[in-house]
């Protein structure tokens, strides 16, 4: 009676299945002991299909069973691949919507932009923004330029070109960000600004 005795709902599982069973698998253990002590084949309680118990035929690795196998294979290496190519910062860099651009008296024209970063680390990342043209120059408009474990920070910065550098009414300037002292992505955005008519 050690099946009935280890059972946590107290069901007589030699009953037949019952709605009470939680399919906790005591009484499998149970039972497997009393058969060795008793020296008789174990797996009187088990989980099988009426089928194999009528006809004996025993497990069978089925179609379905490979199947279902190989898909969840693949799955797994998918899942493993994506896991170990994502970057530890994610960026994004856009101009603020709705927002022009503005000259100052000297003639510099500028644009506001955010920068958005996600740190999947376990430890604090300093960033830094360099823009490659030369021409233009980036000031931040909030100085502290790191990203605590864990978190998402965002950061508006400008972008400033002197007016008589400007070409086109819309410029495409490349910004390089860098973490811990190394570059990590290179992002290319739209600069509004005013023609130059001078000669």
């Amino acid at each position: 009676d050690w099946c009935i005795d280890v059972c946590p709902t107290g069901i007589d599982i030699r009953n037949g299945t019952q709605l009470e069973c939680i399919n906790c698998t005591a009484c499998i253990d149970a039972c497997n002991e009393v058969m060795l002590k008793t020296k008789k084949p174990a797996g009187l309680i088990r989980f099988d299909s009426v089928n194999n118990i009528e006809n004996k035929t025993g497990f069978k690795w089925t179609w379905r069973m490979k199947s279902y196998t190989i898909l969840l294979c693949v799955l797994t290496v998918a899942l493993t691949g994506i896991l170990m190519s994502r970057s530890d910062i994610d960026a994004t860099i856009l101009r603020s919507p709705g927002s022009n651009f503005n000259k100052d008296k000297q003639g510099i024209v500028a644009n506001i932009y955010s920068l958005e970063l996600v740190n999947k680390t376990f430890e604090t990342v300093k960033y830094d923004l360099k823009v490659q043209d030369n021409k233009a120059e980036i000031i931040f408009i909030d100085k502290d330029k790191i990203v605590p474990e864990g978190e998402i920070v965002q950061r508006a910065f400008l972008l400033k070109i002197p007016g008589k550098n400007i070409e086109r009414n819309n410029t495409k300037i490349k910004l390089d960000l860098y973490t811990n002292g190394m570059p990590l992505r290179t992002f290319e955005t739209s600069f509004l600004g005013p023609v130059n008519r001078e000669p």
